[in-house]
């Protein structure tokens, strides 16, 4: 990914959508509802983060490489 990243979900409720460097240091905390979101990462700095989403009734957690 570079300047954005859309995330899709089965759910429509409330979320949180985190987004956390490897070091564990959280760069991003959001709400999020419905089932896509636009993500605007261009102020990140290049490497790998993870993604967590966060819902009512389960955790996700993806890697995500920005260039």
């Amino acid at each position: 990914a570079r300047d954005i990243v859309v995330i899709n979900r089965v759910g429509r409720g409330k979320a949180t959508l985190i987004i956390s460097d490897f070091q564990g240091r959280n760069v991003m905390n959001e709400a999020f509802e419905g089932e896509i979101k636009e993500q605007n990462i261009s102020h990140l700095i290049a490497g790998l983060y993870i993604v967590t989403l966060i819902e009512e009734r389960s955790t996700v957690n993806i890697k995500l490489v920005i260039e």
